[in-house]
């Protein structure tokens, strides 16, 4: 029991000592009053043996307490040691920040200085490159070059000064502004100067270009360092390309004789041995320069549009499109000799070239273009008997629509830009043929009189051919466009017109139809003669008939007239065929119902005798009445009349005609 004890006491003061878990051990076999006293008894041994630990050790215990009353006194003085310290590299600190600063500000000048005296120099090395300049500008200008060769070097030495100047380079605000001004206009004066020096130089190498090309490759060159590039190009244009072409087109008075002088004068200009040279390999000094472009293109186009593009030129669809022609075939011959030397670049692309045609013109061109077509068209349609040209077609109508298609869609008319007019010509044109057929159409159904099948067989023929021929001859000539867009558009309005043609040609059954009844309308007007039999035989003495009338051969005339214009091909066989057979179906049913109601007329008029008795005396001396006479020349006419119908392959039966 008392190890036990023991063993809980060294188990209370243990690190690991835990209330809970020694209530919940002690819990099952203690009682809690017992418990509490436990614990109240071992809490009293914990305090006891702490009292006499204490009291053992109480030398060591003030010993510890000494130490660290020692240790807080000692930790005073190093506080205060540091604070002195830190206080001494604070003023350190701001000693060295302000020596920093004075270090910084001594740079600072110093550097000022220096870039001042680099300034200075550069300005005085410039200003002694200018006087050189100047001595030789001097030279030059007093003309005591004793040949052009020296003359020449001396301008290539000037060149070289003034490259150098312009070279030195330094800051303008660190040096005296007035000396500054001073050397800059100085410089200014000796380019000037040096720039009519090489304006003269170049233009007099213009013109003695057959003997100084390596003279005018110098003065190329001179002009190239100086930047002169478009200063050069000017000069070509206004001293040499516009009297030379100016020249050529004053000689003629009208605005097509000037626009071929204008083509000619261009090629000649071409010919000129100081544009030939641009087309040499080893001529690389001219690939800087863009004589074409900057100044033969803009000298053509300002002389084009105040000598040449009048609005009388528009009016006329062609003479605008005889100008048009020309104009860009000066346009091609520029971009020809544009590409053998800038293979880069395209004429096609410059802002002279896009903003010559003005729109305003195309517009007046398209128009007069219309009218013109419009009218022709007008012309054709008014005519509506057939014809037998050279044409595809066989109606003045559909060549007036083939005319106008043509026309519209061809290199003749066609100029760039492409525009919508070219979609409202086609379509216009289509929508008048249309109107066209419907009011035809209109007109032939309501009155026959005067109306030619012929007419009808080659407007049905042409109602058949047109969108063979819109599919594979009609073609769309884009050879002059060059939009890269234009296929794409060209395509659409092709299918465009197919549609609208499409829905002309699907009158065709209409035609047809109105064809065939036409046909049978005449064939029954010479049906009618079979009437003629009633009055031959009734009450007559005439004896059998043995042969058919006379009037049977002729019945299928109509017919027969309009067949040979019907083609030999296959289709048209199958045209030829359904034609035959309609006539003949109606016009066989018409047959049949005139005999029934002639043998049926006759047959009532008997009966009504016989009642009368007004028919006996007759019968006494003859064998064969009236309407046997009749049946039996109806039997003859009939067979005839099927041997024309088998002659053009229309079968019927043998009672189909009794």
């Amino acid at each position: 029991m008392k190890e036990e004890e023991e063993a809980a006491s060294c188990w209370l003061l243990s690190e690991n000592f835990s209330a809970l878990e020694y209530v919940l051990k002690r819990i099952d076999h203690t009682s809690l009053e017992q418990l509490l006293e436990q614990v109240t008894q071992e809490v009293q041994q914990i305090l006891a043996d702490v009292i006499q630990y204490l009291l053992e050790n109480r030398q060591q215990v003030e010993y510890t307490v000494k130490q660290v009353k020692q240790f807080q006194q000692s930790w005073i003085k190093i506080e205060k040691k540091v604070a002195q310290v830190e206080s001494q590299l604070s003023l350190l600190e701001k000693e060295v920040a302000k020596d920093l600063e004075n270090s910084a500000k001594n740079l600072e000048e110093k550097r000022k200085y220096t870039n001042w005296k680099v300034a200075l120099e550069a300005l005085q090395r410039k200003n002694k490159t200018l006087s050189s300049a100047w001595r030789l500008l001097e030279r030059l200008e007093r003309g005591n070059s004793s040949s052009q060769e020296e003359t020449d070097s001396l301008l290539e030495y000037l060149v070289v000064e003034i490259g150098r100047a312009r070279s030195i380079h330094y800051d303008e605000e660190l040096v005296n502004k007035e000396l500054v001004e001073k050397v800059e206009e100085s410089a200014k004066q000796i380019a000037s100067r040096t720039e009519e020096q090489l304006q003269w130089w170049f233009l007099t190498c213009l013109s003695q270009v057959e003997v100084a090309d390596s003279s005018l490759g110098r003065c190329l060159q001179c002009c190239k360092e100086l930047e002169l590039t478009n200063k050069v190009e000017n000069w070509f244009a206004e001293a040499f390309v516009q009297p030379f072409i100016v020249e050529r087109i004053d000689a003629v008075e009208t605005s097509q004789d000037r626009l071929v002088s204008m083509k000619n004068a261009v090629n000649e200009l071409f010919q000129y041995r100081f544009l030939e040279n641009m087309k040499q390999a080893d001529a690389r000094i001219y690939t800087h320069f863009s004589f074409i472009n900057r100044s033969i293109l803009p000298v053509i186009v300002d002389l084009m549009k105040h000598r040449i593009v009048q609005l009388e030129n528009v009016k006329n669809p062609d003479c605008f499109y005889r100008l048009y022609v020309g104009i860009e075939e000066i346009f091609a011959s520029l971009e020809q000799f544009e590409k053998a030397v800038y293979p880069q670049s395209s004429i096609y692309e410059t802002l002279e070239y896009r903003s010559f045609w003005d729109p305003e013109l195309f517009r007046i061109y398209f128009e007069s273009v219309e009218l013109k077509l419009a009218n022709q068209l007008e012309a054709s349609l008014s005519l509506e008997h057939g014809t037998q040209g050279s044409s595809k077609f066989r109606c003045l109508a559909t060549e007036g629509l083939e005319m106008f298609l043509k026309k519209s869609w061809s290199s003749e008319i066609w100029i760039f830009p492409i525009t919508g007019f070219l979609l409202e010509w086609s379509l216009l044109g289509i929508s008048r043929y249309k109107k066209y057929l419907e009011d035809y159409i209109g007109k032939t159904e309501s009155d026959y009189s005067n109306l030619d099948s012929k007419d009808l067989v080659n407007l049905l023929w042409d109602l058949r051919s047109l969108p063979h021929w819109i599919n594979n001859e009609f073609q769309l000539d884009t050879s002059m466009l060059r939009n890269c867009n234009v296929q794409e558009l060209v395509e659409d309005i092709s299918h465009l017109i197919q549609s609208w043609v499409k829905e002309c040609s699907d009158k065709k059954e209409q035609v047809q139809q109105l064809l065939c009844n036409v046909i049978v309308s005449k064939c029954t007007e010479n049906l009618q003669s079979l009437r003629g039999i009633l009055a031959a035989y009734r009450m007559t003495t005439k004896p059998v008939p043995k042969h058919h009338s006379p009037f049977v051969v002729n019945i299928l005339r109509p017919l027969k007239d309009i067949l040979p214009f019907l083609s030999e091909e296959k289709e048209e066989d199958q045209l030829k065929k359904q034609i035959i057979d309609t006539v003949c179906q109606q016009l066989v049913e018409r047959y049949a119902a005139m005999t029934r109601e002639i043998v049926s007329s006759v047959r009532k008029a008997e009966d009504t005798l016989k009642r009368l008795n007004l028919g006996r005396s007759s019968q006494s001396t003859e064998s064969v009445s009236d309407l046997e006479k009749i049946q039996r020349q109806l039997e003859l006419d009939g067979k005839k009349l099927r041997e024309e119908l088998d002659q053009l392959g229309f079968s019927v039966s043998d009672d189909s005609l009794l």
